[in-house]
């Protein structure tokens, strides 16, 4: 396997390597992987939907076949999958909300992505990060420990990007779909953040475990 070639990008994992002989009589490869901290080799059929993993590392390896024999395992090769896993947190929504599953995973360092999708009936939320003291019914960009977008499609798609402070580092929001930025926030977090949603009508659904787009 070529060590150089392989990627881990952009919630892709892209596996690299050689012909064994140039010549050879190859029909097709096996490719295998699992996480180093899990026993046995799942083996990889036609397309495969990759599940990235937070901060794991995994084991890859490939051999050639062909209608005859199947040859020798290469060296495995280990690639990290760096992403941010949280859920929502039943503890700290609105007695109005219900929440199908529950974390305070809080970031406190590095960069974070994930994403957020209304769902047909949705018509007004908000999105955004905010410190643990957030109260319940205290509205996100309406105080200085909050910041995000508002989108009301009420009568037709509106943005507002809502904070009560200044602020110096950067949290930013974009487009999922067009990868368009909307808006950065630039804030000086003297605590560690949480994500934090806010929504008047229908529900969200909510992506992680994503890496940082490059």
């Amino acid at each position: 396997m070529e060590v150089g070639d392989c990627l881990v990008s952009d919630n892709t994992v892209s596996v690299a390597w050689k012909m064994p002989v140039e010549d050879s009589k190859i029909d097709h490869y096996i490719l295998e992987y699992r996480k180093t901290d899990h026993e046995g080799l799942p083996r990889i059929k036609d397309e495969h939907c990759w599940e990235v993993f937070d901060s794991k590392f995994m084991n890859f390896r490939v051999r050639a076949c062909n209608k005859a024999a199947a040859g020798e395992y290469s060296d495995p090769v280990t690639l990290e999958t760096r992403a941010f896993n949280f859920g929502f947190d039943s503890s700290s929504a609105h007695l109005n909300l219900k929440v199908e599953d529950g974390s305070d995973t809080s970031m406190d360092c590095g960069q974070h992505y994930w994403e957020v999708k209304a769902l047909k009936d949705c018509k007004s939320y908000s999105v955004g990060v905010s410190y643990r003291n957030l109260g319940k019914f205290d509205q996100l960009g309406k105080t200085n420990t909050t910041w995000c977008i508002h989108i009301n499609t009420w009568l037709q798609t509106s943005f507002s990007a809502k904070h009560n402070n200044k602020a110096k580092r950067q949290v930013s929001f974009y487009n999922a779909e067009t990868k368009q930025l909307i808006h950065t926030f630039k804030a000086k977090f003297s605590q560690p953040v949480v994500p934090a949603f806010m929504v008047w009508c229908g529900g969200l659904s909510l992506s992680t475990g994503m890496q940082v787009p490059s």
